[in-house]
């Protein structure tokens, strides 16, 4: 699946919006979900409970943003020092809110609780925006590339390039034959300004 399949994942919500808040969920908060689910094992197998109570924190906040991003579109986002609180009164689902909440609060719980409930909401949160990329492995890496691609000739389709989303940051024209030149914003059957 591309980035043009998942499209019509939610009508009604203009594209532009769209692309802004899912590539900001997988790009800015998604794609380091892995990267703390490590620091996370780490901490754990070396009794570093301070450590874990911290990374745990950043786990809640980062999952609580990228399912608020793709749940309620929100443009721009708010001020990091509310942003966890907004979007953890957004997510619907009563027991990943409480989940959440338990991380950034801190419960008390004990560490290998912890570092369970942290694995929890990362491996929720991925059901919710989908598959994020990992860039710990080198093989995964290219991988991620590959895929970035395909969200930056998107994002000059539409005419979203620079700005907000990606400042100073343009879009490398798709070579392949028989694509769609991404050089040229807004052309082709599903890169029109407005509503889905």
């Amino acid at each position: 699946m591309t980035v043009h399949d998942s499209l019509c994942v939610s009508p009604g919500v203009d594209v532009r919006r769209y692309a802004w808040c899912y590539s900001q969920a997988v790009w800015s908060f998604g794609v380091v979900l892995p990267m703390l689910a490590e620091d996370i094992d780490g901490a754990q197998r070396a009794g570093q409970g301070h450590l874990l109570t911290y990374v745990a924190r950043l786990v809640a906040e980062y999952c609580a943003t990228a399912i608020y991003l793709v749940r309620a579109f929100p443009r721009p986002l708010p001020p990091t020092s509310v942003r966890a609180v907004v979007a953890i009164r957004a997510i619907k689902d009563d027991s990943l809110r409480a989940l959440i909440q338990d991380l950034i609060f801190d419960q008390g719980s004990e560490p290998d609780a912890t570092a369970d409930m942290c694995r929890q909401a990362i491996s929720r949160t991925i059901s919710i925006i989908g598959p994020v990329p990992e860039l710990i492995d080198r093989d995964e890496r290219h991988r991620a590339i590959g895929h970035a691609r395909y969200w930056l000739s998107f994002i000059a389709q539409i005419g979203e390039g620079e700005g907000d989303y990606l400042p100073g940051v343009r879009a490398v024209p798709d070579p392949r034959p028989g694509q769609v030149d991404s050089s040229s914003p807004r052309q082709g059957p599903n890169c029109k300004k407005g509503k889905l």
